[in-house]
């Protein structure tokens, strides 16, 4: 059975005081096409094993939908019960109504079950795929079956947002507690054209992507959800002064390995870093990362000549990252856990000096950056030497990896 997708207002559950007259339960399986990239490639060479959270066996396969809210809904459109689905996907939800409706459909409308996020239109309009026309009689329990949103031919672009976030809610941002506690509400919408690629904006609470970013998660959903976490860590003022050396705000966008004025390559790297987390372990020998709707082919743990100006790239700021976090021994013997990058963003004192959270800019009133290379990686590893309490010194990683070179 397939479903279908269409745009929906979302309904509001109004349950009589009294006993209902009919109910039942109705119970099935939601799963999706998957067609994101990225995925560990072991028949290219990739080394894989436990340490890939994300594998090729689960591309162009179809996964179950985890941890996503459903509705029932009657013959009217009104909402008759509520539910969720599990990390396999199936569902169990009862439905109380007046009166044995003539037939009802399950709905799937792209809301993480704990509010962590939600998939909705360009505008903010809600998305849904339903199921076909269901009969029910009192007292019934139904199995539905197993109900699919898209295909080979046709994968749906926002099934699979809906599962990168839901991967990098569980297998990275989960871990933090900080992002338990702050990290809520998220609204990704699909298919602006605002943002030529994607981007993140903090202060909304909301995520733009637009047609092509579907499938190229690393880049992408993983990426924007980082930089969402960076700014609920500490809420702050971001430069986006791209194209080292031109002195203009923005321009020209982002790559892995564009010069950048390194506050931007610092948190374009690390929100890189935040989404890595969620496909592979600490203990990944071969970890990559690219920008791309097949398999990567660079790896965040390979080592480069320190030259020029190397040190300005965002990839060089993922690999600083990473090897604060692994458990590889590649010359430096750190092995931070996940929450201690949020904790040490929300450590960071607030003001326009060096090593405070808006050293890029002049004072409270103007958007002029004075410092383009603030807030950088040394003041990056000052903070996680001395205001996370963990006390953190990356001096070894941050020269293996070329950041004294810019």
């Amino acid at each position: 059975m397939i479903a279908r997708i269409g745009w929906l207002l979302v309904a509001v559950i109004a349950l009589p005081s009294t006993a209902e007259a009919a109910s039942g339960t109705l119970r099935g399986y939601w799963q999706f096409y998957q067609n994101q990239g990225n995925y560990c490639n072991a028949s290219g060479g990739q080394t894989c094993n436990s340490a890939a959270r994300y594998t090729e066996a689960e591309f162009n396969t179809y996964q179950r939908i985890s941890n996503s809210k459903v509705y029932i809904k009657d013959q009217n459109n009104v909402v008759i019960g509520s539910g969720v689905t599990s990390s396999n996907g199936y569902f169990n939800v009862s439905w109380y109504r007046a009166s044995t409706p003539s037939y009802v459909r399950v709905y799937w409308q792209l809301e993480h079950k704990d509010d962590r996020f939600r998939v909705r239109g360009s505008t903010g309009g809600t998305y849904a795929y339903w199921t076909s026309t269901i009969t029910v009689s009192d007292g019934e329990s139904k199995y539905t079956g197993v109900w699919n949103v898209g295909s080979s031919g046709s994968p749906s672009g926002i099934a699979n947002i809906y599962d990168g976030a839901d991967r990098m809610w569980y297998d990275a941002l989960n871990y933090s507690g900080k992002m338990q506690a702050v990290f809520t509400g998220l609204e990704i919408r699909a298919y602006p054209t605002d943002c030529p690629t994607a981007c993140a904006k903090g202060s909304q609470n909301r995520i733009h992507m637009p047609s092509g970013a579907e499938f190229r998660p690393q880049a992408r959903i993983l990426h924007e959800m980082g930089h969402i976490a960076s700014y609920k860590s500490n809420p702050r003022r971001l430069s986006t002064g791209y194209n080292y050396p031109t002195e203009s705000l923005g321009g020209g966008g982002w790559s892995f390995t564009s010069n950048e004025w390194r506050a931007t390559a610092l948190e374009e790297g690390r929100a890189t870093f935040f989404g890595d987390v969620a496909f592979y372990w600490q203990w990944a020998t071969d970890p990559r990362t690219c920008n791309s709707t097949g398999p990567c082919s660079t790896s965040i743990e390979s080592s480069i000549s320190c030259s020029g100006t190397v040190g300005r790239r965002a990839l060089q700021m993922d690999r600083y990252m990473w090897d604060i976090y692994d458990t590889v021994n590649d010359g430096e013997t750190v092995s931070a856990n996940y929450y201690a990058f949020f904790d040490t963003i929300g450590s960071i004192p607030n003001g326009f000096d060096w090593g405070e959270d808006e050293s890029g800019y002049v004072n409270s009133w103007s958007n002029a950056i004075d410092a383009w290379d603030s807030f950088h990686p040394w003041e990056w590893r000052y903070a996680m030497l001395v205001h996370y309490s963990g006390a953190i010194e990356t001096q070894t990683p941050y020269f293996n990896n070329c950041m004294g070179w810019f």
